[in-house]
């Protein structure tokens, strides 16, 4: 989705933020991280400067790298629980 200025915002890059400070946590570099991901640096960068959004499947080989699973969870749009 493109914002006002002509930038790509995701939802995801709080999530990737997230597992690579977990990542960090536990010893390892966001380079390995990537490494074992199969994702560039450069693509990193792209997504959080905007130019870019990650794809569902990067970002879950990111969370995986990180030590982690991702679990979701289907809610209504309107906001609505019962």
């Amino acid at each position: 989705m493109l914002n006002s200025s002509n930038k790509y915002t995701t939802d995801f890059m709080p999530v990737i933020e997230e597992a690579l400070a977990h990542a960090k946590s536990k010893g390892k570099t966001q380079e390995s991280v990537l490494s074992e991901a199969g994702v560039f640096k450069s693509s990193l960068s792209q997504w959080r400067s905007g130019e870019h959004t990650p794809s569902a499947g990067r970002v879950i080989r990111i969370i995986n790298a990180c030590g982690l699973h991702l679990k979701t969870n289907l809610i209504p749009k309107n906001g609505d629980i019962k």
